[in-house]
């Protein structure tokens, strides 16, 4: 088998994503592969299957942080959307906020981003603990 080197935010997102005793590195992206084929094969234009303010949406529909900014109506500069809510690129602009499919994290300002319980920034990527943002006290569910 060939050998890869990866940096030290590679590893965590990795951890972050392993089910410990389970998953080797391998398995962890095996199946982020598979999800992102899985996506790939979707139809990209298709329309939502749930009303304009619903906050579920189609499994088809491609979901960004300014999707949910606007549909959510989050009073923040910038977001970050991540499906497992575990791994992002970093904030730069605050009011900021993280977000998965179900709810979000708002940071008013960089120094509360960056000393978050759970939360890792990184030169570029923020880890956040699994099971991700759901777990910190300031989640906000979107029911």
């Amino acid at each position: 088998m060939p050998t890869i080197r990866i940096d030290d935010e590679v590893y965590s997102w990795l951890q972050s994503q392993a089910t410990p005793f389970e998953d080797t590195p391998n398995a962890v992206l095996r199946r982020t592969i598979d999800r992102i084929t899985e996506l790939e094969a979707r139809p990209c234009c298709s329309q939502p299957e749930t009303a304009p303010d619903s906050p579920r949406f189609s499994p088809t529909e491609p979901l960004t942080a300014k999707v949910l900014i606007e549909r959510w109506r989050v009073p923040v500069i910038q977001g970050r959307y991540h499906q497992g809510g575990t791994f992002f690129v970093n904030l730069t602009e605050f009011p900021g906020a993280l977000f998965d499919p179900n709810g979000y994290v708002v940071f008013e300002t960089e120094d509360e981003y960056r000393n978050c319980d759970g939360v890792n920034v990184g030169d570029k990527r923020t880890n956040v603990s699994n099971p991700g943002i759901r777990a910190l006290p300031q989640y906000k569910r979107v029911a």
